[in-house]
């Protein structure tokens, strides 16, 4: 009886060592979700910002999806950008804040930093798969006043 104890014992010390390991092993990746995330979405954000500083809509819409480039044609985007100028500035530069996982879309959020004006800018690009390649399917600017901070310059 004694023996059957102590060989369930150190059965059960070595089972509950191997689920830590697989938990341990579980819990990292979240993290390589993150860095994938980033990967694509730092590069294809700071892309579209400095295409707003440039006028250049060809950067700006490189990664859109069809739904963002009837959004924002062509026509509507020297408007645009002189609305953001206007009102933020030039872009200089952004911080991650974080990351939002939906079923059918990823959200990325910064606190950008624009030329004009003291309080942050709260950026959002949105991300999407179309046919296997990842788009861009929303983009917004918004003081952070707006947005509920009412720290949004510190």
């Amino acid at each position: 009886m004694k023996k059957i104890c102590l060989f369930l014992l150190i059965l059960l010390c070595f089972t509950t060592t191997g689920f830590a390991e697989i938990q341990n092993q579980e819990s990292q990746k979240p993290w390589k979700y993150c860095e994938e995330i980033r990967g694509f979405a730092d590069t294809k954000t700071e892309s579209m910002l400095t295409a707003l500083n440039n006028d250049n809509y060809t950067d700006f819409s490189r990664d859109f999806n069809q739904q963002m480039r009837e959004s924002i044609p062509v026509n509507k985007f020297g408007e645009m950008t002189a609305i953001i100028k206007s009102k933020f500035g030039k872009y200089i530069s952004m911080e991650f804040v974080g990351i939002e996982i939906r079923e059918n879309y990823i959200t990325v959020v910064y606190k950008g930093k624009f030329s004009q004006g003291q309080d942050s800018v709260l950026i959002r690009s949105i991300f999407t798969q179309d046919n296997g390649k990842i788009v861009v399917a929303g983009f917004w600017l918004t003081p952070l006043t707006a947005a509920g901070n009412t720290e949004a310059g510190k």
